[in-house]
């Protein structure tokens, strides 16, 4: 019986990794081009918890500067009469571009399964489709494709801990090993392969969160507070959140917790001493209360083991 397509992966060298990782000129006309073709719609809940949704076209208009500009010194959109965008709508765009992204692998799954692409097609493709994840949601977070330096050294690193994994993950070069040993499939692609594929667009979440940390203290907004999620969060997140306002240098960045890439808390931002908004204050009394919670289950527990 013939090797199945899926399984026919040639060997990458390390410079031909490193090189596919490179966040430079012409991997940010690529992304450019994945965001222009962009047509998934995102859906997240802002502070309130009241549904955001956003349109792709809303993302092309967010990035090419249509409809919206970004202000420099408050690293915030502004629409047309000069309103502040909400960050809610920004952070739905967010997600539109990481929906955008797991669509497309869905895609490349089908191509593989079926023998349209070959394992090194679609690997190559599969490392394609991190890479415009990336950069969409950088340039999200600081309103401009035109990315410096040091924007597009830190997103080549996270792009290429993508590709080859660390100490808690193997990265999609173990992906790559597992296909072809037969852990999703010996003759057929099995769906196991399309969940795991699906997680790698997650990333993009963690990288516009952290980066638009990264334009606010910049700015001089040098103190955030962790949002817990209203669909779902970890313990950690929750303990997080419950601090409330600390130095940015002191707080655990998104996807540094338990539930990783798949984090939906969100951050605002203030300078030192500045005013808290009243949702702001209600979302803090929430995950307080989360943390109590928690503290009560666990000492419930303690008390019932033998």
């Amino acid at each position: 019986m013939p090797t199945p397509k899926f399984r026919q992966f040639t060997v990458q060298s390390v410079s031909q990794v490193r090189a596919l990782a490179k966040v430079d000129a012409s991997a940010i006309a690529r992304s450019r081009a994945f965001i222009d073709a962009l047509t998934a719609i995102g859906q997240v809940k802002d502070i309130n918890g009241r549904v955001v949704r956003v349109r792709a076209s809303d993302v092309r208009a967010l990035l090419n500067g249509k409809r919206f500009s970004f202000d420099e010194i408050t690293r915030r959109y502004l629409n047309a009469s000069g309103g502040v965008v909400p960050e809610a709508t920004v952070k739905a765009s967010a997600e539109a571009i990481v929906a955008g992204s797991q669509a497309r692998i869905a895609t490349l799954y089908d191509a593989l399964k079926s023998g349209a692409l070959t394992g090194t097609q679609w690997r190559t493709e599969m490392q394609s489709a991190i890479v415009d994840n990336h950069i969409g949601n950088a340039a999200l977070a600081h309103g401009k494709f035109n990315l410096p330096p040091p924007v597009r050294e830190r997103l080549t690193a996270s792009v290429l801990e993508q590709f080859e994994g660390n100490a808690k993950f193997p990265g999609l070069r173990g992906f790559v090993q597992d296909i072809a040993g037969g852990r999703y499939g010996q003759s057929e692609l099995l769906n196991g392969a399309n969940v795991r594929g699906l997680q790698y667009p997650l990333s993009g979440r963690v990288v516009y969160e952290n980066e638009y940390a990264a334009t606010k203290a910049d700015a001089g907004f040098n103190e955030v507070c962790r949002i817990l999620a209203a669909v779902k969060h970890c313990d950690t997140c929750a303990a997080e959140a419950a601090k409330g306002f600390v130095p940015q240098s002191e707080a655990a960045p998104i996807g540094s917790d338990l539930c990783g890439p798949g984090c939906h808390c969100t951050q605002v931002f203030r300078k030192s001493g500045g005013a808290v908004a009243p949702s702001v204050e209600r979302a803090i009394e929430r995950a307080q209360t989360v943390v109590e919670q928690q503290r009560q289950i666990k000492a419930e527990k303690m008390k019932d083991s033998p």
